[in-house]
């Protein structure tokens, strides 16, 4: 009996230090996150960039610029395909008044274009052109040449031009 009076109070003191152990006034709250502090390098690593070239507009887009503007009546539109000689030899009420006294009968109407050939130099290019409309009601074909120049990069109608 002996035996078993001192496994009982063997087990008896296990438990105690168990419970004692689960009831201690040891914190087991979470912890506050550690901050890692690190220092960045002071310049960045060189990127390679690739520019793409801003489109070239050429002869032919200044020119369907030009074609909706007369088709329109549309005096601003011209205005500003047009080279600086050009604009010194028109004012905009100047085109706007042709254009109404060519159109406004609803008689005459310019319909199409086809380039026919282009000569286009380091600052100067021509169109040729042939012109498709009606005429008092007849089919009309007519061949103009449109002459360009280059004022600061740009491509510009030097001359104004009746297509008719």
């Amino acid at each position: 009996m002996k035996h078993i009076t001192a496994i009982i109070l063997c087990g008896m003191i296990v438990c105690m230090l168990c419970i004692a152990g689960c009831t201690s006034s040891t914190d087991h709250s979470v912890s506050e996150p550690t901050t890692i502090t690190t220092t960045l390098p002071t310049t960045l690593p060189t990127q390679t960039t690739i520019q793409t070239p801003a489109p070239t507009i050429e002869p032919e887009d200044v020119f369907k610029t030009y074609f909706s503007g007369y088709r329109q009546l549309n005096e601003d539109i011209i205005w500003d395909v047009l080279s600086t000689k050009a604009q010194s030899e028109n004012s905009k009420n100047k085109i706007y008044n042709t254009l109404y006294a060519v159109y406004s009968d609803g008689t005459t109407t310019t319909s199409s274009y086809k380039i026919t050939n282009t000569h286009i130099g380091d600052d100067s290019a021509t169109l040729y052109i042939s012109v498709n409309g009606l005429l008092s009601g007849y089919k009309f074909t007519k061949d103009k040449e449109i002459p360009f120049i280059r004022e600061d990069g740009d491509w510009k109608i030097d001359e104004f031009i009746i297509l008719l």
